[in-house]
């Protein structure tokens, strides 16, 4: 049996349905997946146990180059249609994902949202819905597949092992606590403010001794440096220098991450490295981790969550006014109970 599963985008969204795979997996074992996906994120289901096959389309590439967007989009309708699927599930739910889901040679078709001509489809749901690992599997069971248990989260095929003594920027002891700090989200009404949170590593480093490590891509550099200079204890800038099974490598290797909702988060939910999540116009019973060790904090706004990329204020409230001294100590609370790694 064939079955298609399409989720081009993002990051953590891709993270989230790899529970599913192994459910399909362990539910139909004679069966062989193919997974859609936007080259960006391949590298995160590259040698997956529960994948068969692998389709990349460039689809974030050639976003803003419509002809050749259009050519990637036949050529990968092409490559979906050489084979026939028993099932098809788009976990995605958006007219580019529902498009491949169309075209696809397969018996029985499922998606999340609203279309025609599929046999079955789930709304998205709105405000605090379930989280979406469990609306996954809701799309699952409109093919008849049930689960019985949950399954975990798995991208320990996408970690690249990282020898950070040799890319640190400043020495690391072998005593030393590593604490990663993602500033940026896909969304700027996510990202926790700059000078929160060097205030909060700085907090943090004048209790236990940590090193702290700045991520995020080059196109982020300038405000990461922002948040890296500011920083008084061991640092090291790695904005930009990172490819995304490196990135992977950083957070398994990391004792603690800092961040907003994001892509990040969810790999390190999935790699069991401890973190504190910071939440504002979105919410964790949605996007949160799905499992591992977290501590959440989630905004008082009144607002909040409003799941909106702009906010209708002068500024972000609900992330500007997440305290310094909060996230710190619920950082040090996590951090208390991990044992240094020993790093060269």
């Amino acid at each position: 049996m064939n079955i298609l599963v399409i989720r081009k985008s993002s990051l953590g969204d891709v993270v989230m349905t790899t529970p599913v795979l192994e459910f399909l997996k362990k539910t139909i074992p004679e069966c062989k997946i193919t997974y859609l996906v936007d080259s960006n994120y391949a590298p995160l289901l590259k040698g997956h146990e529960y994948i068969d096959n692998l389709i990349e389309i460039k689809w974030s590439k050639y976003e803003k180059k419509p002809i050749k967007l259009f050519g990637e989009i036949i050529k990968t309708i092409k490559k979906i249609r050489k084979q026939k699927f028993s099932l098809a599930f788009d976990f995605q739910g958006l007219f580019r994902s529902a498009l491949f889901l169309y075209s696809c040679k397969s018996q029985k078709k499922y998606a999340r949202g609203k279309w025609m001509f599929m046999t079955g489809t789930k709304p998205h749901k709105k405000k605090l819905a379930k989280h979406n690992v469990e609306q996954n599997y809701e799309i699952t069971a409109l093919a008849g597949l049930n689960k019985t248990q949950n399954h975990s989260q798995n991208i320990d095929n996408a970690v690249e092992a990282v020898d950070l003594s040799r890319i640190s920027d400043t020495h690391i002891q072998s005593f030393d606590k590593i604490v990663l700090i993602n500033p940026f989200t896909r969304w700027q009404t996510k990202n926790i403010p700059l000078k929160t949170l060097s205030e909060a590593a700085n907090i943090i480093g004048s209790k236990i001794r940590c090193h702290f490590v700045v991520l995020g891509s080059k196109n982020e550099f300038t405000h990461a440096r922002q948040v890296y200079e500011n920083i008084t204890r061991g640092k090291t800038l790695l904005c930009g220098k990172l490819n995304l099974n490196q990135l992977a490598g950083i957070i398994k290797q990391g004792e603690l991450l800092i961040t907003g909702d994001s892509g990040p988060m969810h790999m390190a939910s999935a790699l069991n490295t401890p973190l504190v999540a910071v939440f504002g116009p979105t919410h964790p019973v949605r996007t949160g981790p799905y499992e591992g060790i977290y501590e959440i904090i989630q905004s008082e706004e009144n607002c909040s969550p409003c799941f909106s990329r702009n906010c209708k204020h002068a500024f972000v409230k609900c992330m500007a006014n997440v305290k310094a001294e909060e996230i710190a100590d619920r950082a040090i609370e996590l951090l208390a109970t991990q044992k240094p790694v020993y790093i060269g």
